[in-house]
């Protein structure tokens, strides 16, 4: 099992399937939980903290786009109202050279038009998977970036296919 931690979430990968939670800050909801003690004194014996909300609206956002995109992402099997989500797991794309992932840019740029606050997501090559023999997006919990997805499906889901056979080609020679 591995541990990959987002902007927002953290994500529990493991063979078949990841578990993505939202990130825990600092603040609480109650700053100390505590316990009179046989001293009668108050003792600490844990502080509650709270579940930010980003990472929920990640959540729900990732499986509502799961639902809505298809085949251009990694499918969210299970959301429990964003609190935790249910992902398959897809094989990390790695080992794209600078030049090769300069290309994949190239290609995912002329095939959408990019809008603020989706850049890390569409740019970062650990956001990409293959799933069932295919390059998807794993990370997809960005209303902006979903919308963008939606109105340009056909396109990405070339620009990703096209991708794919760069990677064969490059790893045949």
């Amino acid at each position: 099992m591995r541990i990959a931690k987002g902007t927002t979430r953290i994500a529990l990968i493991g063979k078949r399937y990841t578990l993505k939670i939202p990130k825990v800050y600092g603040k609480t909801l109650l700053d100390d939980i505590k316990v009179f003690s046989r001293k009668g004194r108050f003792t600490t014996v844990a502080k509650l903290h709270r579940l930010t909300l980003e990472g929920v609206k990640s959540n729900l956002w990732e499986f509502y786009g799961s639902l809505r995109l298809g085949e251009i992402v990694v499918p969210t099997r299970f959301s429990f109202f964003g609190i935790f989500n249910i992902q398959d797991s897809a094989s990390p794309i790695i080992g794209f050279s600078y030049d090769e992932f300069a290309l994949i840019l190239k290609e995912i740029k002329s095939a959408i038009v990019i809008a603020e606050g989706t850049e890390h997501t569409i740019f970062s090559q650990k956001n990409y998977g293959f799933h069932e023999g295919k390059i998807k997006l794993i990370d997809c919990g960005n209303k902006n970036l979903i919308q963008i997805l939606m109105r340009s499906r056909e396109s990405f889901r070339k620009a990703l296919d096209t991708i794919q056979q760069l990677r064969i080609q490059s790893s045949g020679d």
